[in-house]
């Protein structure tokens, strides 16, 4: 919120539940993404004030001296941020393939903008339609696809190679899309401002699964509950995910051996009974314990980089 990034070193937050930062970075106005490119060992972030930047960290320097940077127009931020590789640009003035890495940035103003991650340099623009609401969310598997959530349950799925847009789905409970999370290669998981997880199958278009936070009576009504948005959505092995929302409370799901899921809190982690619901060609599971209050002192968990940490200790610490 305040604009600053910080380093933490991972050995030490599963050591001490308190660790201060390795260094500081400050990029101004609302920090709104925050990317890493493995191969490139170089980081990218974004802030509501209009700035792209490209730098790297390390545990032994902090952050480095700014590598690249943009600019956008006045009123106009990256809401979320990717990569691309390989990409084909016809309208550039080569003409080429370009065997380079983009930076793919999606905006405020429902522009998908391609950066040079080299000198930022801006490579080509798609405008989805205003119809399809405020972007809010994005994956991608870094190389030809990204799909983008937005606040009307509409997701757009866009070519990074010819940079078109190639096919649109909608939420069939026609909830903002709030997150979302490459699961396999066809599968895409779905987070929603109601609460819920669910698995679009890009061959087929049809949603199999859905895993809630409501209670099966809240989901038949469609009730939305804000506490229980979610935030973030890690996939680990393509086996199970975890979800984490406002509520900070960590939910781990196992699609395949449901009676392995569970919720981790700041008290304990347990089981949690479900029930199942199918309509249609959706099988839903609902939580039919409540979930208790969030603590004041509880933080919320917002990014999908967090929920993987946050995850990771609960687990080995349950191990």
């Amino acid at each position: 919120e305040d604009g600053t990034l910080r380093l933490f070193d991972a050995g030490s937050l599963r050591k001490n539940a308190v660790c201060r930062s390795r260094g500081t970075r400050s990029q101004g106005g609302r920090i709104t993404g925050l990317v890493y490119h493995e191969s490139l060992d170089c980081l990218v972030s974004s802030s509501d004030n209009g700035s792209i930047q490209v730098f790297r960290a390390t545990k032994a320097h902090g952050f480095s001296d700014l590598l690249a940077s943009a600019d956008l127009p006045a009123d106009e931020y990256a809401t979320c941020l990717g990569f691309a590789k390989g990409c084909y640009s016809g309208s550039s003035s080569s003409g080429a393939t370009n065997a380079g890495v983009s930076v793919v940035a999606v905006t405020s103003r429902s522009r998908v903008l391609f950066f040079s991650i080299v000198d930022m340099h801006l490579q080509d623009t798609i405008c989805l339609r205003t119809s399809y609401g405020r972007p809010i969310s994005m994956t991608g598997d870094g190389s030809t696809i990204v799909a983008i959530g937005t606040s009307t349950g509409t997701l757009v799925l866009v070519d990074t190679r010819f940079r078109i847009e190639i096919k649109t789905y909608r939420h069939f409970l026609g909830h903002a899309i709030t997150c979302l999370e490459t699961y396999t290669t066809d599968t895409i998981l779905v987070g929603t401002a109601a609460g819920d997880v669910c698995s679009l199958s890009l061959r087929t278009g049809k949603w199999p699964t859905c895993v809630c936070a409501r209670s099966l009576q809240q989901l038949k009504s469609n009730e939305v509950n804000r506490r229980l948005r979610v935030n973030a959505i890690a996939s680990l092995r393509s086996a199970y995910f975890i979800s984490a929302g406002n509520d900070s409370m960590l939910r781990y799901w196992d699609l395949d051996h449901l009676e392995n899921s569970y919720v981790v809190n700041a008290v304990d982690s347990s089981a949690t009974p479900y029930s199942s619901y199918r309509l249609n060609d959706t099988v839903y599971y609902c939580e039919n314990a409540p979930v208790p209050p969030r603590s004041p002192s509880s933080p919320r968990v917002y990014s999908r980089a967090a929920a993987v940490a946050a995850a990771s200790a609960a687990i080995s610490d349950a191990a």
